[in-house]
């Protein structure tokens, strides 16, 4: 069956557009056919769907249909998703402060990386560790290499840094456990005896 509209006796449309083959909504095919538009248009809109459909076919309630293809499709619902904003917070006022470089410092440690040794006749691969310094102002970075997490050999780094850099003002730390370990026949934590440096 196809229907008669009132385009019948257009010369500059075709067969299929001048009476289009009439489907019925709860048809497979129907749905089928929808499909088929929505990946021959890579995933076209609701407009571009109906116009190609109702260039051949007649579904009643094809929007109704093409609405439904589009919300079941996977891809669709990726690429139409709102996308999230991340909420940021206020900077610190060491952050946007002007200063000396390495007044205001951050530090954390990256590894373990392998570190060969030749000293001896056979290679001898240890673990190291990389202390980095980072300053709050510049982002200018400073590297101290380390081999092991121990607290004697960070304070052995910090006071390479402090040599070379200066003193820092406030230095702050992602909380490793290095930097919260008791030292040896005292109470205090190394972050106590930061502050106070």
């Amino acid at each position: 069956m196809r229907a008669c509209g009132r385009v019948t006796t257009s010369e500059l449309l075709q067969y299929d557009e001048r009476h289009p083959i009439i489907l019925p909504y709860d048809c497979h095919l129907s749905r089928l056919i929808v499909h088929f538009t929505h990946r021959i248009t890579l995933h076209g809109g609701n407009q571009l769907m109906i116009r190609l459909i109702r260039s051949k076919f007649w579904i009643p309630r094809v929007k109704n249909l093409v609405k439904s293809v589009i919300y079941s499709c996977k891809v669709c619902v990726i690429h139409k998703r709102k996308l999230q904003t991340q909420l940021m917070g206020d900077l610190p006022k060491e952050r946007t402060s002007f200063s000396r470089p390495f007044t205001y410092t951050g530090m954390y440690y990256a590894g373990p990386f392998d570190i060969k040794n030749y000293t001896r006749r056979a290679c001898l691969i240890t673990k190291g560790y990389v202390l980095v310094f980072v300053c709050f102002s510049t982002k200018a970075i400073h590297l101290e290499p380390t081999s092991d997490l121990t607290t004697e050999k960070f304070l052995a780094a910090f006071a390479r840094f402090v040599s070379r850099r200066g003193c820092p003002r406030q230095v702050q730390s992602d909380n490793g456990k290095t930097f919260v370990e008791r030292l040896p026949n005292s109470p205090e934590t190394f972050s106590t005896l930061s502050k106070r440096r």
